[in-house]
């Protein structure tokens, strides 16, 4: 069992394994030992069959296992293994009857005969294609030399099943009926997986509810089964259990694991055995069942093989170091003041600066330190910090950055070589980028800030120059199983998460300290494996102990502590909010500038940082670019959107005619419940008692219309419930999706569309197909989106 493969942290390159070499080899040789598992492939499935079939009889078992981990090896041999326990164990002696059909054993051909009397325990048979031959047997005969069948088939069929069954038949004839059989909860395609159902008799029930209706038998000549197999468990309870069909045991394979609080129930009346596998990373925990559930780290050792390699090629600069270094005197010095400072948004920056790449991007960084006042506006009145300047300090480690191109140069030189030539211990300078990336196999992607997209791009066209958030959609659609990813920043543990779970090889092109923030995750996520691993489920299970791998915790500066500490705050903050709305992976989290412009006509407009408007030639501009005397138009994506899909509710009725309807019908439940009760407060403290996720203030603006749909799909059930309006929930939230889906995709296409008209004076596709024209486009541009030049910015900075 190879289980070299690992971490190697250091300067310059360092792999990072996906996980083998952080696990005790000798538990997983002791396991193997213990359960006397045999060199080869699929020792997870077949360790995995030991360890059910030594406890199933006496505890329900739940075996997890990792979501890309394929189950279909250890269901086919759970299929397989307890087919065989009720071929052992529930064999029927069934009796005979006039007119019952039987097939002679090793007799060649298609000859079938028929009971046609029994007198004095002697049964006459009569050839069914020939009613001439007839013979006598006793009921001892029948059954050594003769089986059941339905209807006619081949003496190969049925010598399949007897061959299989040859080393578990002790009974002196072929059985047809068993008393008990086993219940295999699993979808059509693993019925069609598997491998040996045509020697195992075993009977597939449809979910008739779904209008699928068709039986299947694995063998159609045979009337009864050993295993029935079923979609759901519902109709394992209505075709199987209610008709007092005994049942030994029932595996739950990653299907209907809703229904597994009934299952355990029905237990008590029906006396069944349990045993439950899936790809659900959450186990379900029940107190009548052990969990285990098998880490991907595990399966990788177990196998020899790894899912993906992740290698860090970190900067190696001294200087940087040592300023680094002085950065952090600095913080500690004025944070042990006798008044502390605390400069949270210091780390912001620096995390920041570790990110960037372009000179542009170190220069707003420059700005909005110099802006930043929470230095000088300290509570103690400190003025003079001499050498121990944290502002001085940071501000000499971002120009340090800048001039000296540190992580260009990783990433661009490893683009080049990615196949063929070692990284050098110190690269420098920008021209790398432009040698390099055109050298790179289409198959690497490299994910870049979408400030950095089109500063790559202009080196070549040879590679994949990506967003996050564009990447994440391949992965969805399946298109990046074979490609290299580039990162070149780490934000924590939601990077951290993602990248380590991704089926790809990695390379991460990371300064040092930033190394030392992955390595960090990496140790919390062995610390969380290793409570895993030595949980008493599992030693309930297996027998033997994990004994975790003692690793020296690696120590990071304090500044790398509050960027960490901030950065997961935030992604804590968005999960909880939309984990149970978002269908995409979670998107990127930016801590954001906001700007307060003020035009020339007298009005202010608000924007974030990264927004961005028209200037005087039709191009867009990122709002922190911003100057005063800028002209400059502001592209007002809510009123354009709602514009367009007025026009798509009036050209499409029959798509979009509801959306108006069911926007009013969920607001008026709500005013209906409002006038139940004297106080709106005592409503929202109704709806949150029943799940309501939102505060108390958007409700309030629900009254005031300023919004079409709830932003949860549950509150909107919630308010229509409370109303007795339970009905209409799905058309209402269908009509929400549309709205939501359609908004989106009017924000994101249109604006490049009005590009192009301010550009060239051309109508795009989007809007053509909206039947907009020039003239009713124009007469939008001049109401809506005026010309105006920039007379003041006031920056709102939410770090102070």
């Amino acid at each position: 069992m190879n289980v070299n493969k690992g971490a190697r942290v250091g300067g310059g390159s360092s792999i990072i394994g996906t996980g083998p070499a952080m696990l005790s080899r000798n538990y997983y040789c002791a396991l193997i030992r213990k359960y006397s598992i045999s060199p080869g492939h699929d020792k997870t499935a077949r360790l995995t069959l030991s360890m059910m079939m030594g406890k199933y009889k006496h505890k329900n078992i739940y075996f997890s296992f990792p979501r890309n981990y394929d189950l279909k090896e250890i269901t086919n041999l759970l299929y397989e293994n307890l087919a065989q326990q009720i071929f052992a164990n529930y064999a029927d002696i069934t009796g005979y009857s006039v007119g019952d059909r039987l097939k002679k054993i090793n007799e060649k051909g298609k000859n079938t005969y028929v009971i046609t009397a029994i007198k004095g325990g002697i049964y006459m048979l009569t050839k069914a294609n020939d009613p001439g031959t007839k013979r006598e047997a006793r009921f001892d005969s029948l059954k050594r030399n003769y089986i059941e069948i339905q209807q006619n088939t081949r003496n190969s069929t049925l010598s399949k099943y007897g061959d299989y069954f040859k080393n578990d038949n002790t009974y002196g004839f072929l059985p047809t009926h068993f008393t008990k059989k086993f219940v295999l909860i699993a979808g059509q395609t693993m019925w069609n997986d598997l491998r040996n159902r045509n020697c195992i008799p075993s009977i597939y029930l449809p979910n008739t509810r779904e209008s699928e209706q068709t039986i299947k038998r694995s063998i159609d000549a045979l009337e009864d089964c050993i295993t029935y197999v079923t979609p759901r468990y519902e109709v394992c309870y209505e075709e199987i259990l209610k008709k007092g069909i005994l049942v030994d045991t029932i595996v739950t394979c990653n299907t209907d694991l809703g229904s597994l609080p009934q299952i355990i129930s029905d237990q008590s009346k029906y006396h069944f055995k349990l045993i439950v596998i899936s790809n659900e990373s959450e186990v379900q925990r029940f107190n009548d069942m052990i969990p285990w559930k098998w880490q991907k780290e595990e399966i990788e050792l177990l196998e020899e093989k790894t899912t993906n390699n992740i290698v860090i090629e970190c900067t190696k600069d001294k200087d940087f170091d040592t300023l680094l270094q002085h950065f952090e005197d600095c913080i500690q010095y004025v944070s042990s003041l006798e008044i502390p400072i605390n400069l949270k948004s210091y780390s912001y920056f620096l995390h920041l600066a570790l990110k960037t790449l372009q000179d542009e991007q170190f220069y707003y960084l420059l700005m909005r330190l110099k802006k930043d006042q929470t230095l000088e506006r300290n509570e103690g009145g400190y003025e003079n910090f001499a050498d121990k300047n944290p502002k001085v300090a940071l501000e000499n480690i971002i120009r340090y950055l800048n001039a000296n191109s540190l992580k260009q140069g990783y990433l661009t030189n490893r683009i080049k070589n990615i196949s063929k030539t070692k990284l050098s211990d110190s690269v420098a300078g920008l021209k790398i980028v432009f040698n390099t990336i055109k050298n790179t196999a289409k198959t690497t992607f490299v994910i870049a800030e979408r400030q950095d997209i089109d500063f790559l791009k202009s080196v070549s066209d040879e590679c994949e120059i990506i967003t996050i958030t564009d990447f994440k959609k391949r992965l969805k659609r399946g298109e990046t199983s074979t490609s290299t990813i580039i990162f070149y920043s780490f934000d924590g543990r939601r990077d951290f998460d993602f990248i380590y779970n991704l089926p790809n090889n990695i390379r991460l092109i990371l300064y040092k300290q930033e190394k030392d923030m992955y390595v960090r995750q990496l140790q919390i996520h062995t610390k969380q494996l290793e409570t895993e691993l030595t949980n008493e489920s599992r030693f309930a299970i297996c027998g033997v102990k994990y004994k975790p791998i003692p690793v020296p915790e690696i120590k990071i500066s304090p500044t790398l502590e509050q960027i960490i500490e901030r950065l997961e705050q935030r992604s804590n903050t968005a999960y909880d909010g939309y984990k149970n709305e978002s269908d995409s992976l979670l998107e990127d989290l930016e801590e954001k500038m906001t700007y307060q412009i003020t035009l020339s006509n007298g009005k202010t407009e608000t924007l974030n940082s990264d927004e961005t408007v028209f200037d005087s030639k039709g191009n867009l501009i990122k709002s922190y670019k911003l100057t005063i005397g800028n002209k400059i138009r502001i592209y007002p994506k809510e009123r354009l959107a709602e514009n367009l899909l007025q026009i798509a509710i009036e050209e499409e009725p029959e798509i979009y005619g509801k959306i108006e309807e069911h926007a009013t019908m969920w607001q008026n439940a709500l005013k209906n419940q409002e006038q139940k009760y004297c106080d709106r407060e005592q409503l929202y403290k109704l709806l949150k008692e029943r799940g309501l996720k939102v505060l108390f203030k958007t409700v309030d603006n629900y009254f005031h219309g300023k919004v079409k749909f709830p932003m949860y799909d549950p509150d909107l059930k919630i308010i229509l419930d409370l109303n007795r309006q339970s009905d209409v929930f799905r058309k209402v939230k269908k009509s929400k999706h549309l709205y939501n889906s359609t908004m989106i995709a009017l924000n994101k296409g249109v604006k490049y569309e009005i590009q192009q008209f301010l550009k060239d004076k051309t109508v795009g596709d989007i809007l053509q197909k909206k039947n907009f024209t020039k003239e009713t486009l124009q007469k939008f541009i001049d109401e809506y989106m005026p010309l105006l030049a920039i007379t003041k910015i006031k920056e709102d900075n939410d770090e102070q």
